[in-house]
């Protein structure tokens, strides 16, 4: 159903015959549900309906009262009220743009977290190294106790969001168009924003995304055993990552292997590289050998690229099971809220405002199963 008031539904009529708490729980639940489009509306006509024409189309008729410590205008104090309809339902539209924007956006980062609720500014993962593999017991000797070690990482978050306003000149001028449009750009840039903050996370650009007992600290290394130096993106490369895989101990030391599984996993890359990685993963034959051999690597990993993959040469490459140790905390997922006063209505005309926001953070709680390379 179209809400415009062009004849296919005259919200002024629905006003008057059923009020306007009536009229706002209509179109709040069209919205929630999809039955009635963003577009589908016109924000001067969302005015017209719920204040009268007041300020702004009839002020012959218009005299001033307070309401809530405000000043309105407008030809009775019922068809003033109705103004906290106006911010409502304009809020509702553009939260329906804002997140049609956020799922919009061209991102790669759900390959690579994991999303964990949080509750604080900066969030400790507790976990343990625990020396559990079985020991020989000679024949009357005690079986040993299994040691444990407390460790930790740390992992910061931060608040993010804009605000979005409808001005006195956009409902005058019925630029809803605009108004929506520009929601909808918040949505994609707050879905671009956390692209950049995980994409570049992951690649370590700041060494601040691992922080083991709250130290900063770098994620690749050959301490670490997931750094391989002069490794260049081929088959023979992703041959040599998948032996550091193999090789990759776990807590405790000694031979306890942990057997990380890499494949059908990502591999980010940055655009150099590409086209050489698409065609590995689906060729049946490799395309680097003149001798065309099956392709041992066809399937076994999902090349991906953002550009956000920066700050590295472009002969680096990544490789790993990034959502099994790489988190986002989550504490505030992407919302808005309506202004429900606000001074900027006097100062600066403004009709309504509605905020964008959300909290999080990105970190790793281990470096063990994601690896880089080096040409």
């Amino acid at each position: 159903m179209a809400w415009r008031d062009n004849g296919r539904g005259n919200l002024r009529e629905l006003y008057e015959s059923k009020g306007a708490t009536t009229v706002e729980a209509i179109l709040l639940e069209s919205i929630r549900k999809g039955e009635a489009k963003p577009d589908d509306f016109s924000i001067q006509e969302l005015w017209k309906a719920f204040t009268a024409d007041a300020p702004l189309f009839d002020r012959a008729e218009m005299h001033a009262f307070v309401v809530d410590g405000r000043v309105l205008y407008g030809r009775d104090q019922r068809e003033a009220v109705g103004t906290g309809s106006f911010e409502k339902i304009t809020g509702a539209l553009i939260n329906a743009k804002v997140i049609e924007g956020y799922n919009a956006a061209d991102v790669i980062w759900p390959n690579l977290v994991t999303s964990v609720p949080g509750k604080l500014k900066k969030e400790t993962v507790a976990g343990m190294t625990a020396q559990v593999f079985p020991l020989e017991v000679t024949e009357g000797m005690d079986y040993e106790g299994s040691g444990i070690e407390e460790k930790y990482v740390t992992i910061q978050t931060k608040k993010y969001g804009r605000i979005v306003d409808v001005t006195e000149e956009m409902i005058f001028f019925d630029q809803t168009g605009q108004v929506l449009n520009r929601a909808k750009m918040l949505g994609e840039e707050c879905n671009s924003l956390k692209e950049k903050l995980i994409v570049q996370g992951v690649q370590d650009v700041n060494t601040n995304a691992y922080n083991p007992s709250d130290t900063a600290t770098a994620l690749y290394s050959a301490a670490n055993g997931n750094l391989k130096t002069s490794n260049a993106f081929n088959s023979g490369g992703l041959a040599a990552i998948e032996k550091l895989a193999h090789q990759m101990i776990k807590d405790g030391g000694e031979t306890n292997y942990m057997n990380v599984n890499l494949y059908g996993k990502p591999a980010i890359l940055p655009v150099d590289l590409m086209e050489e990685a698409w065609e590995l993963s689906n060729s049946p034959t490799q395309p680097e050998t003149a001798e065309r051999a099956p392709n041992y690597w066809k399937g076994k990993y999902i090349p991906l690229t953002s550009p956000w993959v920066t700050g590295q040469s472009p002969t680096t490459w990544f490789w790993g099971d990034f959502k099994r140790c790489a988190w986002w905390m989550d504490i505030w997922p992407l919302e808005t809220f309506d202004a429900k006063n606000s001074y900027k209505d006097f100062e600066a005309d403004i009709k309504a405002r509605h905020k964008v926001r959300f909290y999080g953070g990105f970190g790793f709680i281990d470096h063990k199963y994601v690896f880089k390379s080096t040409a």
